[in-house]
Order: structure tokens, then C-alpha cells, then sequence
């Protein structure tokens, strides 16, 4: 709900918050202190101690690399390759160009605090008989090179190789089937690099062994190898530590507004309540309490403007607006709300609520803010005319008289079915007035022919004939034409 001058909270708002605070004010600042103290404990858990953990740190870190590498030298001139062309890493060789191959074997390593380490290599070839099943008929191993070196630091890179004629290794196959007697199977021919290291790496003793491969594939024209077994293997050395944990800048700021901003609320509402902030006066509270009761009942309240010859002649005076509101609920009409008035007439009565209180707008706004001199509330009250001496009819004879109901707070329940016997009663007394109406004109126009002039009609009936024997308007309670 927002204030008519555009100011984003209502008046009716601002005294009920005001209200509010007031009535819990203790819990309010109990809870801003706690909220201060959590930040105050979570800021120094930050700042001041904020603990340890234990990870895990790299200290060193070394590892092993290899790889193979071939060639072949072009031995006559063709087309395609001069003589003493060196064709290197291809994926395949002619054996009537390039009958020899030369395969080369490298191998080193790399490690972040320095070593030293003495490296052994085996360059072998080895044939292997297989059926097809995989299994292993035969097996024949034979080294073709040998290197040693000594105090080879890191990221050295020591070589061995060795050079033979394709031709003569595929004869070797031959040579086997004669040995066995048999071909049975497949024969794979591999090429193996055995390494064995050993010596010191980032101040720690290293001894291993590495095996790597590469399978020879040689064809009736063409010879060439496939794709090697190499893996590079790292390793590292880590120790455990502790330090100090490290929050980020959410906890960090969080923690700090988490404490200064509930204490500066908190002292804040101390120096409101000192300059009496909170405090309604009488003027307000009355305002509010109006405000309040006219939202509640909103719903059978209607603005309207009552007609000045009826302002405060007759109506029964009630003393809240809940008040008229009952009766309404009670009635099934309508509260007719004109400024400061609350206006309801009934068949028997009419009743009349004026608002002392001032409105919730005035109390709120600055007393500067509007220069004019604010009307007068004080209302004077009159003597109501006495009603006509109505006869008292038989049949009410020893009867108790009819007063209205006491006022009570209508459920919703009893709202909805006001409004539905409302509705109805309306309906009904449209139709008994309609009929009266009727019987009324007729009795005027009858004395009409009798009388020169208009006549009276007892005040049972509120009306009276004209002077042509025609009926006036109805006149109900001095409100005026209805």
C-alpha cells in the first residue's frame, strides 16, 4: 500500500510500524545482538584464529623418457629418391632402393631438483612363432646393441642403434621354419630396447628398469616398422604440512557487516527509543485504530455524499464506526461513507458515525508541509426531533420494544450470509413498497374528488398526497427523495 503522495510506504504503515517496534522492541534488539554476536564470533574465527589444515605438497618431481627413431640410405638412383638420400621416420621402404635400415633407440630423463645416474641399453630383435589362437609356439631372441654411460645428468639424452639389411632379417624366418620343420602360425618380428638406470635423482637412490618395443614389419617388396610401445612415467615425492586456512573475501567482509551492522541497528533503535520515536500520541493512536477498523470493513463500507437537509437531524448516533458496521451486517445494507460520516438508514431508524480522530495523513505529514489552518473536528451535537406518535398496532400489544442488536465483530461467515438475506430483504420490500404504492395513489385520488386541496397521511406511512390527488415523493426519515 502506498502513501497518495507518492512517497512509497503509507501513513497508515508508517504509525503501524512505528506501533509495532514499539510493542517489540526488547526482542527486536535482543535478536540484533545476537546476530552481532554470531558475526563477532564468525569475524574472529576469520581473522584472528582462523585455524589450520593439513596438504599435501609437491617437493620434487622427475621422469623417464625414450623413444625409437629409423632411417634408410637410398643406395641407386631412381626416379622418385637420389642416390645417398637418407629417408628417415617413413612409414614404409623399398627394398630394392633402401635394402639396409638403421634403427636408433633414445633415452633419458628430467628431474626438478638435479641428478646423476649411470644407464645401461640392450638393443635385441626378437622373433616370435604364434598360432591363432595368440599362443606362443616359439620364441628367439638376439642382441644387436649394447650402450653404457655413467654420470648422465637430466635432460640428457644417451643414444644406441643399429643397422641391418631387411632382407637378412626376413631370411631368418626361413632359416627357423627349416630348423622346426614346420610354418605353422604367424611369425612377429620385434624389435627391443632394454634399459636399466641407477644413481641418485633429487637427493634420492633411483634404480629401475624400462622395456620398450617396436614390431618390424617386412613384405615381400617393402619393409617398414609400426607404432612403437613407448610411455613416458613421471613420479613425484610430496610432503604433508600444515597451514593456516585461508577464507575468502565473502566470509571476510560478511563477517565483519555481520557484526557492525546489527550493533549500529541496535544502537540506533536505543537513541529512537530515548527520543521517544516509537511513541504514539493520543492523536495517532486514535487515527491508526480508525484507519485499521475502516480497512477491516472496507468491503461493506460505501463512499458517498449525504444530502445536507439530513445531515444531523435524525440518525441514531453511534459511538464507533464498528458500530455501524454491525448494524449494517445485521440490516443487510450499505454504509454510506461521506468524509468523516458514516451514514446507514433502515426502515425503523437511521444511524449516524462521525470520526473524531484525525486522519492518519495529517498526524504523519510535517507541520510545515501544509501552511493551511486545518478545519475544526469538534462537531455539535443537536437534539433530534422527535419522531411522530406512531399508534401501536394490536397485535404488538404486551410486546417488548424492538431495539437494535448489540454490536458484535461479524465472521466471514456471517458477512456472506448478510449479503445473501440482504439481497433478499431488498427484494421484498421493493415489492411490498411497489404494492403500498399502488393502494396509495388510489385512496389519494378518491379524497381528491372530495378535498379542494392536499391532506396529511398519518406518519405510519411517511407520505402524504398532493394537491391533485397524486402522491408525493416518499419521504423516509428526512434523507429526502429515495
Amino acid at each position: 500500500m502506498t502513501d497518495s503522495s507518492g512517497g512509497g510506504i503509507s501513513a497508515t504503515d508508517r504509525l503501524r510500524l512505528r506501533r509495532t517496534v514499539r510493542r517489540w522492541f526488547v526482542p527486536i534488539v535482543a535478536l540484533l545482538l545476537v546476530v552481532a554476536a554470531l558475526g563477532a564470533g564468525t569475524a574472529y574465527a576469520t581473522h584472528v584464529e582462523p585455524g589450520e589444515t593439513t596438504e599435501e605438497r609437491v617437493v620434487s618431481t622427475w621422469s623417464d623418457e625414450a623413444e625409437f627413431s629409423h632411417s634408410a640410405a637410398v643406395q641407386r638412383d631412381t626416379a622418385a629418391f637420389s642416390n645417398d638420400t637418407v629417408l628417415r621416420n617413413r612409414p614404409a621402404y623399398y627394398t630394392q632402393v633402401s635394402p639396409d635400415a638403421t634403427l636408433a633407440y633414445a633415452s633419458g630423463y628430467t628431474a626438478s631438483d638435479g641428478g646423476s645416474l649411470d644407464i645401461e641399453t640392450v638393443l635385441e630383435v626378437r622373433w616370435e612363432g604364434t598360432d591363432g589362437d595368440g599362443n606362443v609356439l616359439w620364441r628367439v631372441t638376439e642382441p644387436v646393441a649394447t650402450s653404457s654411460w655413467t654420470d648422465v645428468g637430466p635432460d640428457e639424452t644417451r643414444r644406441v642403434e643399429t643397422t641391418f639389411n631387411a632382407t637378412d632379417v626376413n631370411n631368418r624366418i626361413e632359416a627357423f621354419h627349416e630348423e622346426l620343420g614346420s610354418s605353422r602360425g604367424s611369425v612377429e618380428t620385434v624389435f627391443v630396447a632394454r634399459t636399466t638406470r641407477s644413481g641418485e635423482i633429487n637427493g634420492q637412490s633411483v634404480q629401475h628398469s624400462r622395456t620398450h618395443s617396436i614390431p618390424f614389419d617386412h613384405r615381400e617388396s617393402t619393409y617398414g616398422f609400426l607404432e612403437p610401445s613407448v610411455e613416458t612415467v613421471s613420479r613425484e615425492r610430496t610432503e604433508t604440512e600444515t597451514v593456516p586456512v585461508v577464507h575468502g573475501p565473502v566470509r571476510q567482509a560478511g563477517s565483519i557487516l555481520l557484526t557492525v551492522v546489527p550493533l549500529f541497528g541496535a544502537l540506533g533503535m536505543g537513541l529512537a527509543r530515548r527520543k521517544r520515536v516509537f511513541e504514539l500520541s493520543a492523536e495517532e493512536n486514535a487515527a491508526l485504530e480508525h484507519a485499521l477498523v475502516r480497512e477491516e470493513f472496507d468491503e461493506w463500507i460505501t463512499t458517498g455524499t449525504l444530502p445536507a437537509s439530513r445531515s444531523e437531524s435524525d440518525p441514531v448516533e453511534v459511538a464507533s464506526l464498528e458500530g455501524v458496521v454491525n448494524v449494517a451486517i445485521d440490516s443487510g445494507r450499505r454504509v454510506i461513507e461521506d468524509g468523516d460520516r458514516y451514514f446507514i438508514s433502515t426502515p425503523e431508524l437511521s444511524y449516524l458515525y462521525v470520526n473524531d480522530a484525525p486522519s492518519v495523513e495529517s498526524v504523519s505529514a510535517p507541520a510545515e508541509s501544509d501552511p493551511r489552518p486545518r478545519p475544526s473536528r469538534i462537531r455539535r451535537r443537536r437534539t433530534p426531533t422527535k419522531p411522530a406518535t406512531r399508534p401501536t398496532p394490536p397485535e404488538t400489544v404486551g410486546r417488548p420494544p424492538r431495539w437494535p442488536r448489540p454490536t458484535k465483530t461479524p465472521s466471514r461467515a456471517r458477512r456472506r450470509r448478510s449479503r445473501g438475506a440482504g439481497a433478499r430483504t431488498t427484494a421484498t420490500e421493493a415489492n411490498a413498497d411497489t404494492a403500498d404504492r399502488s393502494q396509495f395513489e388510489g385512496v389519494c385520488e378518491r379524497r381528491a374528488k372530495r378535498t379542494a386541496g392536499g391532506f396529511a397521511v398519518p406518519a405510519r406511512s411517511g407520505r402524504r398526497c398532493g394537491p391533485t390527488g397524486t402522491s408525493d415523493t416518499a419521504v423516509r426519515g428526512g434523507l429526502g427523495p429515495v
